[in-house]
């Protein structure tokens, strides 16, 4: 966080790839006082920022790990949510993916179509299940997603880890 021009300006400046640098006056007192306010409103915004480059980056690199496999991530995170609760209703999966219906079915047919998935009717609801091939995937990359969620923690400490997924809960449960 820089500061602007005048006393108690707030700027913040973000790198934003490949363009280089975006940088924005987030905030400018107008009466005496508001300093910490501004202040507190930049640093949401730097948090914001690095929470948000922080996930891009984990996720273009899991991504490009997942598509070595012929997987997409909502595909991968589809097949370890079925190989943690065999046979859920469709309609489960739906809930917990907070997707439409109709996307979670046109994924659960390539799903389907690839042979890593079964869908088998019961009574008014389609029971998800793993085929061998689908297990075999997700036993082969299970332990190495894993391993990388890990690696990328690796700088903070389990204290840490701790704190952060307490204030990770706490702003999902606001923003929900």
């Amino acid at each position: 966080m820089e500061y602007g021009s005048k006393p108690g300006d707030f700027w913040l400046t973000l790198d934003v790839p490949p363009s280089g640098t975006y940088t924005a006056l987030v905030f400018s007192p107008k009466h005496k006082g508001e300093d910490e306010r501004g202040q507190e409103h930049a640093l949401a915004l730097l948090a914001w920022s690095r929470l948000v480059r922080v996930a891009q980056k984990v996720s273009r690199l899991g991504a490009e790990r997942l598509r070595e496999r012929g997987l997409t991530p909502v595909q991968f995170d589809v097949l370890r949510r079925i190989a943690s609760r065999p046979d859920q209703p469709q309609q489960d999966l739906v809930e917990r993916l907070d997707v439409t219906r109709g996307n979670v079915s046109q994924l659960l047919s390539k799903l389907e179509a690839d042979g890593l998935i079964l869908r088998v009717p019961q009574g008014g609801a389609n029971l998800l299940r793993l085929t061998d091939r689908g297990q075999e995937m997700v036993a082969l990359l299970l332990p190495d997603h894993d391993r990388f969620i890990r690696e990328r923690f690796a700088a903070l400490s389990t204290e840490e880890v701790q704190h952060l997924l307490f204030l990770l809960e706490k702003l999902d449960r606001d923003v929900s």
